[in-house]
């Protein structure tokens, strides 16, 4: 795979016509495996250690390398699998839209000690940085409420129930910090989340109801 960092375009198994100069082009190899779990969710784990060798030789964190503490990979935030997966799940867009990017990911850390491209982070923060990021065209009620359906309870209520966020508002990290401070990119997924909501007001019941 070759990433453009320019213009934050990569490419899966460039052939001869795509020019190189201004790419990071790595070929790799990583022994896994992969399974199911009981929610029918695929399950990714790296046999040989090389994650975790990158983890310990850049003093890192399991959420810097985006795995788990059972050896799983976190390919990315719940929702973007059904962005990035819009058929639903075959094999082939699996692997290019899902794992080989996350491998690359890997693979460029081990090597430079930073990341190729900006990441999300862990659970409910990640998932609304992935909705600021703006993967799709143009928000729609579909869109929204795959984003609900992966946050907290308290989160999603708080939605449903028209409380906008605001800038004093503790971050949902439990840093004690202002969330606008704390977690900005999160902070704005929120935001641009629940002024999509307001305006297309999808039909969805609180989880508490």
């Amino acid at each position: 795979m070759v990433y453009f960092p320019v213009n934050a375009i990569s490419i899966v198994d460039p052939d001869e016509t795509v020019n190189l100069k201004d790419g990071v082009f790595i070929e790799d190899a990583y022994e896994l495996v992969i399974g199911f779990n009981k929610d029918l969710r695929i399950v990714v784990r790296e046999v040989a250690g090389r994650i975790l060798h990158t983890k310990r030789k850049w003093k890192l964190s399991l959420a810097d390398v985006h795995m788990y503490s059972d050896g799983s990979f976190c390919l990315c935030p719940e929702p973007e699998e059904n962005l990035r997966l819009p058929n639903g799940f075959n094999l082939r867009d699996f692997f290019n839209y899902l794992l080989i990017p996350y491998l690359y990911y890997q693979s460029y850390l081990d090597k430079f000690g930073k990341e190729p491209w900006k990441s999300s982070s862990h659970g409910e923060l990640g998932i609304l940085e992935s909705y600021g990021m703006h993967l799709f065209s143009s928000p729609s009620t579909e869109i929204v409420n795959i984003y609900l359906k992966y946050l907290t309870a308290t989160t999603e209520n708080t939605i449903l129930k028209n409380k906008p966020i605001n800038h004093n508002d503790l971050c949902l990290c439990n840093s004690g910090k202002k969330f606008s401070d704390c977690h900005r990119e999160a902070f704005e997924g929120y935001k641009n989340l629940f002024s999509d909501f307001m305006s297309l007001k999808p039909k969805r019941r609180s989880r508490y109801n």
